[in-house]
């Protein structure tokens, strides 16, 4: 290539390589307002743009207004029809979205919809003062019990009908209860996902799987988050735990659930019973567990889905500027998870871009 040819292209890039706008679809998107808008697009010199809906209900405090057509109805798919069609008469790349607002992965209420048993969970502790010779009957989704008291430590105890049983010297027993979310899908079950692929991907595919590859490059993923956090008064759960646990990290996290809670939700003097590296051993064991999870079932397989319908699968998970919100976020591994993603991506929005300050204000 010489010069010349070089600077003739930068001086006039391809559709890949000039600037791919988020067009928010929010209000009426009727046939004539999507060719209009893409036109519009095209004359400003965009590449390309993403499809990005938002829900008739979603925050409508800062979007005044949700989608017309309603998200995933079969009007609104033929509104994406228009604007992919659009986008090939003018030389665009249409993006697709997977979520009708953010966090990716509910579809908008789509996915729980007759299926609660999707639904998000979170592992809590009850705590329950015992006497000697007690016998407490375990809460509604109990899947451990532990005693406890600051002569004894912790003690596993055995859960079954007709109430535990409750050891000499044991002044509390603390029982481990899985508790769903409600309205937060359960992103580390792989059949909850694939529930969101149903509704979401498949229906675009079988809409406009035609120019999968060409026309639509491939799909955006937007902060997709696990509930709970270690260290919090609510774990990250789904389906045996316990079980996988020992198979993925090898010994018998029971005895030591409850240096996955923050000390206010424990007894007093409980985690001072355990040197500090004992408590950061077990949480980083839980996390890497959780994250796997987190990886195998949602960015794993929306990869495979992707990959078998000619998409790249970009995106990002939201806090990952700073070091801190890696830990919060529910995104877990951060090359894990949003590093498995074809083409990562980060937010760079305005508070982001303060250039000289110390902070993002």
């Amino acid at each position: 290539m010489t010069r010349e040819e070089l600077w003739a292209r930068f001086a006039a890039p391809v559709a890949a390589y000039r600037p791919m706008m988020f067009w928010i679809w929010n209000g009426e998107m009727d046939e004539g307002r999507i060719r209009d808008q893409v036109a519009d697009l095209a004359a400003k010199g965009c590449g390309g743009f993403f499809i990005h809906p938002m829900g008739e209900s979603f925050r409508l405090e800062d979007f005044i207004r949700g989608i017309r057509p309603p998200y995933l109805s079969e009007e609104y798919f033929d509104a994406v029809a228009v604007a992919v069609d659009e986008a090939r008469i003018r030389g665009l790349y249409a993006w697709l979205y997977d979520e009708g607002g953010w966090p990716s992965g509910t579809a908008q209420g789509h996915v729980l919809s007759g299926h609660p048993e999707y639904t998000a969970q979170v592992l809590v502790l009850e705590s329950v003062a015992v006497a000697s010779g007690a016998r407490p009957e375990p809460p509604e989704g109990a899947v451990a019990a532990l005693g406890w008291s600051r002569e004894s430590g912790v003690k596993p105890l055995e859960l079954r009908g007709g109430g535990v049983e409750v050891p000499t010297g044991v002044t509390q027993v603390l029982f481990a209860c899985v508790r769903p979310v409600e309205g937060r899908v359960n992103l580390l079950s792989p059949a909850a996902v694939a529930r969101f692929i149903e509704v979401t991907h498949e229906r675009y595919a079988a809409r406009v799987g035609q120019y999968f590859g060409s026309v639509i490059p491939g799909i955006f993923t937007d902060e997709p988050a696990v509930v709970g956090r270690v260290g919090s008064h609510a774990i990250p759960w789904t389906g045996d735990m316990l079980k996988l646990f020992l198979e993925r990290r090898g010994f018998d996290l029971v005895p030591l659930l409850p240096l996955l809670f923050a000390e206010q939700s424990v007894p007093p003097g409980l985690h001072d019973q355990y040197e500090p590296h004992v408590v950061a051993q077990v949480r980083c064991e839980f996390c890497e567990l959780w994250t796997d999870l987190y990886r195998e079932a949602y960015w794993e397989q929306i990869n495979r889905w992707c990959e078998t319908h000619g998409l790249i699968h970009t995106g990002h998970v939201g806090g990952e500027d700073t070091l801190l919100d890696h830990g919060r976020q529910g995104f877990g591994h951060f090359f894990k998870t949003a590093g498995a993603l074809h083409a990562p991506g980060v937010d760079v929005i305005w508070r982001q871009l303060m250039w000289g300050q110390d902070n993002f204000g």
